[in-house]
């Protein structure tokens, strides 16, 4: 007889999470608050979901690549704005396709495709009380429920993992239609376009697959607060905030201006602002009886969407996840099992992936300086700085040591210049 396993939470780790363990042959019953259809047509986007090339990978594993290569995006375009002016200008390749797919289409499909392989969905509110239940009617019970309050009682703050205790920068997220890409000077191919402005922010384009299926962006704000981009907290709605946007990019990157003057919202629902501290959390939950519990997801490590790290991690712990509970064979999930699972992560993906995006967030220092400024002249140097996002560990130890950075550029561009 298979195990019998839960996972509370039906987003991105969720449902990946479910679906793995259904095709290991375990008895796993999904509690989610709303239905596939819900998630298509009643909610808003839950993140941005700007997918690296290994998560995009993983997907493939399981069958879950539904939207072939929308969209297409090849690398990253970054601009460092600089008095008013666009500065130096990287545009590298990435380790192989990335993906933006809108998350209410992509949780939809899966959650469709989960009850047909077997699952068990309940369709419920999960509350302290039913999670006791839960927990005591499975062999293992795990949270997938984002940054949920409830999750943040049942899992502790890890102190010294967790870095910031307060949000680092105010958020605006947009999906729009009508961009006009070809007025982006330079583009060598798809990209992710990256403006970053040392005093005021960062604001990206991504492109970006919309639940209709068509063809888009989505647009990004990252404000420090009280700056000049932190113009989004008294809206009350997507066509506002669009405006906003506009003006914004009007006054302060007027060389896009012909790119974004016509957008609009693709659906009234396409758009979303706040703010969250990044956090690491210990990977064991505790509840009241005694029983225990584990993260993965956001509930386990929240990222700040900077550095496109969120969703590749909370990828990359589930399929951690997946891996150690069949290598688990019929030994029990215990405390030391579950905190071991988690470590294995950190160790090969999440503390790097951490450290990295919280750099990002942080003024930039001596060392990722001349990384950018080489990579603006030198195009071997941009691709393998790019490249690196798809696993952080590539960046360590040298983003943070300014000889180290240096040698690691004159490694790079002693090879011969790609034509």
């Amino acid at each position: 007889m298979s195990r019998k396993i839960a996972i509370v939470g039906a987003g991105q780790a969720g449902l990946l999470c479910a679906i793995g363990l259904v095709d290991n042959g375990y008895q796993v019953t999904l509690y989610s608050d709303r239905t596939a259809s819900n998630w298509f047509n009643d909610v808003t986007p839950t993140g941005l979901n700007g997918t690296q090339k290994a998560s995009v990978e993983i997907e493939h594993q399981y069958g879950l690549d539904f939207w072939g290569t929308e969209p297409q995006i090849e690398g990253i375009d970054l601009t460092l704005v600089l008095n008013g002016q666009p500065g130096p200008r990287l545009i590298g390749r990435a380790a192989g396709t990335m993906q933006g797919v809108d998350l209410r289409l992509k949780c939809s499909r899966w959650m469709d495709e989960f009850e047909q392989r077997g699952g068990n969905l309940v369709i419920q509110q999960v509350g302290l009380k039913e999670l006791e239940q839960i927990a005591a009617n499975h062999e293992l019970t795990i949270i997938a429920a984002g940054k949920a309050k409830l999750m943040g009682e049942v899992f502790e703050r890890d102190a010294e993992r967790s870095v910031y205790d307060r949000p680092q920068r105010n958020l605006a997220m947009l999906i729009v239609k009508d961009v006009h890409a070809e007025q982006f000077s330079g583009a060598k191919f798809p990209a992710l376009k990256f403006n970053l402005f040392p005093e005021l922010g960062e604001y990206f384009w991504l492109p970006f697959f919309h639940k209709s299926q068509q063809r888009c962006y989505s647009i990004l704000f990252e404000a420090k607060p009280g700056g000049a981009m932190d113009r989004f907290g008294g809206c009350s709605s997507g066509e506002e905030g669009v405006e906003i946007a506009k003006q914004f990019i009007r006054e302060h990157t007027p060389w896009e201006y012909d790119a974004a003057k016509d957008m609009q919202l693709v659906d009234e629902k396409a758009w979303l602002k706040g703010a969250f501290a990044p956090t690491v959390r210990h990977p064991v939950g505790r509840l009241p009886s005694g029983n225990i519990v584990a993260a993965i997801g956001d509930t386990a490590m929240a990222f700040d969407p900077i550095g496109g790290q969120g969703g590749n991690n909370g990828i990359q712990i589930t399929q951690n996840m997946i891996e150690q509970v069949v290598a688990r064979g019929s030994d029990p999930f215990d405390e030391q099992w579950l905190i071991d699972t988690f470590e294995r992560h950190w160790q090969r993906f999440g503390k790097a992936s951490y450290a990295f995006n919280n750099l990002l967030l942080e003024p930039i220092e001596p060392a990722a300086a001349s990384v950018i400024m080489a990579a603006a002249e030198h195009q071997v140097v941009a691709d393998d700085f790019i490249s690196h996002f798809n696993n952080p560990n590539g960046f360590f130890p040298w983003i943070e040591q300014p000889d180290l950075a240096k040698a690691h550029i004159e490694k790079l561009t002693t090879k011969k210049e790609p034509q």
